[in-house]
């Protein structure tokens, strides 16, 4: 089945002249239905994962600064600014009492998305394994066939709190596995991976001289006052890992900086030094301007991203209470982190994709098709709760006034 909204709506892509590898791809539904909802007007976005909130003003300022300076104009260093580097080693020993060069093992990239895709192109060969959690993000899957890899998925199971079982992941390797990736909290069902989970992927990836590839995007954000455990920490745990993990982060979530594109990656200095000819090959070094507001987010108050957390916990509780309201329609695993609920559809049968179109067709309501995360998200939407309560209020009204109708 087409994992493309667009392709569901009708439109054709051409495919004479063009590569088998681009052909085998879709651009992620999650942007997919943003485009389709610009054809409506008064539409409320629980789509992507965009906060409602502006970028603090201390960093706008850092920005606007640099942009009436001359070094926004020119490029940086490939691997990003040296101040900006060593802000985020400093930033990552403090947070996670970690110890990452930032000259050799740190690169400055053009958000999170940029840094996973250059790790994939780094150690994926054709028809190498890559083991994904699934329901996984949308465009996880796309970079993995992009760089010629065969995913495997690993199933998250609802009835566990959309949490892994570990035998599953023994089954899974092979000789022809090259990479297991990590998201977490996971992007689309909140879900905060268990630290007795975490060790035994630790584990199986060195048995099998497995990479680790982290997408950690959302670190800063659970919530309950539950602990999160980065797999960075696992670098000083278990040196012999360190090798072979890459660890991949964003400013956009935490600072608001969706936008400004920039994010960072670390690894292992022979590992960086690769990563960078691919990053290199496609964007040279991340936007000046966003790399100096990087590094203004990460030095100035973090005041800002303690309410953002207390916010989007409201959120999500206010998101989750209107759900309950339609429990003859929807199910769902309260997230633990990240801004997304991925309610599972209760009507036996119903494809994701036309329920999506049809909400937005009768609501103006965007929500995410699940299957755009993977088989097992078939049968679920993914609904981002970033927007204005008043604006999360107003979708839920209008989904409880049309629910019988799109059924």
């Amino acid at each position: 089945m087409s994992r493309s909204a667009l392709e569901k709506v009708g439109k054709k892509f051409r495919q004479q002249g063009i590569s088998k590898r681009v052909q085998n791809i879709v651009t992620s539904p999650i942007k997919e239905m943003m485009i389709l909802a610009s054809k409506y007007d008064n539409v409320i976005s629980l789509g992507q994962g965009v906060p409602s909130y502006d970028t603090p003003e201390h960093i706008k300022k850092a920005a606007i600064e640099a942009i009436q300076g001359k070094e926004a104009a020119k490029y940086s260093l490939l691997p990003g600014r040296i101040p900006l580097r060593k802000a985020i080693a400093e930033n990552l020993y403090k947070k996670y009492n970690v110890n990452y060069d930032p000259i050799e093992e740190i690169m400055v990239s053009v958000g999170g998305m940029e840094a996973i895709a250059c790790a994939i192109m780094t150690v994926v060969e054709q028809n190498d394994e890559v083991i994904v959690f699934e329901p996984t993000f949308a465009s996880h899957i796309e970079q993995i066939l992009l760089a010629g890899g065969k995913i495997k998925s690993l199933k998250l199971y609802e009835e566990d709190g959309w949490q892994p079982r570990i035998e599953d992941l023994k089954k899974l390797i092979t000789k022809k596995t090259k990479m297991i990736l990590v998201c977490n909290p996971v992007n689309p069902t909140g879900t905060v991976f268990k630290k007795e989970i975490l060790d035994e992927i630790a584990k199986s990836a060195l048995e099998n001289n497995l990479f680790i590839l982290t997408d950690e995007t959302y670190d800063f954000l659970v919530y309950d006052k539950k602990s999160f455990e980065s797999f960075i920490k696992y670098s000083e745990k278990l040196p012999e890992l360190r090798k072979n993990l890459i660890c991949t982060y964003s400013f956009s979530k935490n600072y608001a900086m969706t936008g400004y594109r920039v994010g960072y990656v670390c690894a292992e200095a022979d590992v960086i030094n690769h990563l960078s000819k691919v990053h290199d090959a496609f964007t040279i070094c991340a936007p000046v301007v966003s790399q100096i507001a990087a590094e203004t987010a990460l030095k100035g108050p973090q005041g800002f991203v303690n309410d953002l957390i207390g916010n989007l916990e409201n959120k999500r509780n206010l998101v989750c209470k209107r759900l309950d309201k339609l429990n003859k329609y929807f199910s769902y695993v309260k997230p633990e982190g990240a801004y997304y609920v991925f309610p599972k559809i209760l009507k036996k049968g119903v494809d994701s994709f036309e329920f999506a179109l049809k909400l937005l067709d009768l609501t103006q309501v965007v929500v995410v098709p699940g299957r755009a995360f993977g088989e097992i998200g078939e049968g679920h939407i993914r609904m981002a709760f970033g927007a204005e309560e008043s604006k999360l209020n107003e979708a839920f009204d209008r989904i409880e006034k049309k629910i019988d109708t799109i059924f």
